[in-house]
Formats: C-alpha cells, structure tokens, sequence
C-alpha cells in the first residue's frame, strides 16, 4: 500500500488536511514499514522455527532417556523389555507430537502478530496524515474503517489495490488464530481454499 510520489490534498471530514507528502510516506512505507515486516518474518523462518528442526532426534532422545530410567528403576527379574520398550516408545511419541503442536501455535500466533504489526503501521499512517490534529486522541475514530473511509474522501479505494486481497486474506488468518472455526475461518477457506485447510497440529 505505497502511496504514490505525488503531492495532493486528502480531505478530513469536509477540510483540507495538510499537503500530502507523498515522498515522505512512499519513504516511510519502503524503508521502515516494509523492512519492519520483512525483518518480523525473517526472525520467524530464522531464528524461532530453526529451533524446531530436529525434533525426531529430540523424541528419539525423550525415548531412550525414558529408556534408561525405567531399566535403571525396575527389578531385572521382573522386568518386561518388551514393555519398557513400548513405554519409552511412547514417551518419545508423545514428545514429538506436543513440539509440534508447539511449533503450530507459535506460526499461528506469529500469523496474528503480522497482520497487528500492519494494521499498527497503517493506523500510524492514519493518525499523522489523515486525522486532524484535534482527532488525533479520538479512540472512536483511530481504526481501519474510519482510515478507509478518510482514504475514500481523498480518491483513494484501497479494495482496488493489487496487494488487498492478501491483506484480508491475511487478516482472516488473524482472526481464525485468536477466534478458531466461526465466520472467519468460512471467509478463510472461501478466499484461500485448501492452503488454509486445517491439518493435525493447527
């Protein structure tokens, strides 16, 4: 959602704001915005699911540890191998499949804390540039709505930006994370099919 080099009016319920820098906000958006973003996401594919990689070494460590214990802990005439066996099997199991469901909840939550992460630098835009200094402090009025709506007084119809689609699609996804199955996880699937699909662990 650059805004363009030009410099016009926007129109704040009826009055002409300040100029339009569209410089500055075409600035703002690539070199802060979008590298905020971008460095968000890489601190998700690099540094927070890396630590997820080895989780079949991780069970099989979680297996033989139970192992271990249980060997050191039962009587060897009484013992059953092949029971240890399948309890240490089972811990190990039951290691992977809750770091799983770990690593799951954190890309669901990062989801969320994308689109929180845009809609925070979207109202930034919203409070500088399109609300009057008077409104500025208006929590009424601080929100995506009344941004589109002070947008659609100055000619610009975000709905018509290549970029929108995914930015609902996004928001959906934000939704379905705090709000599970419901309204947004039907808009979900309608806009994204079965990439978004819910699978073991989501």
């Amino acid at each position: 959602m650059q805004p363009s080099h030009h410099t016009n009016f926007l129109f704040v319920g009826g009055e002409d704001l300040n100029m339009f820098c569209g410089h500055f906000w075409a600035e703002t958006c690539g070199d802060v915005f979008s590298a905020r973003i971008s460095e968000f996401c890489t601190a998700i594919e690099a540094r927070l699911l890396p630590a997820f990689d080895d989780l079949e070494g991780e069970a099989d460590q979680a297996a033989n540890a139970e192992w271990d214990r249980l060997s050191r802990e039962a009587d060897p005439e009484w013992v059953d191998q092949a029971e240890v066996a399948e309890r240490a099997t089972e811990v190990g199991v039951a290691y992977y499949l809750s770091m799983q469901s770990v690593r799951q909840a954190l890309i669901n939550l990062s989801i969320a804390a994308l689109y929180h992460l845009f809609e925070q630098q979207m109202l930034f835009f919203h409070r500088q540039q399109l609300l009057h200094p008077r409104e500025e402090n208006d929590a009424s009025l601080i929100n995506m709505r009344e941004l589109m709506s002070r947008l659609a007084l100055g000619g610009v119809d975000v709905h018509k930006m290549r970029s929108w689609p995914r930015i609902q699609e996004l928001k959906a996804a934000a939704n379905v994370v705090k709000h599970a199955e419901g309204r947004s996880a039907d808009e979900l699937r309608q806009m994204a099919g079965l990439v978004w699909t819910p699978g073991p662990g989501s």
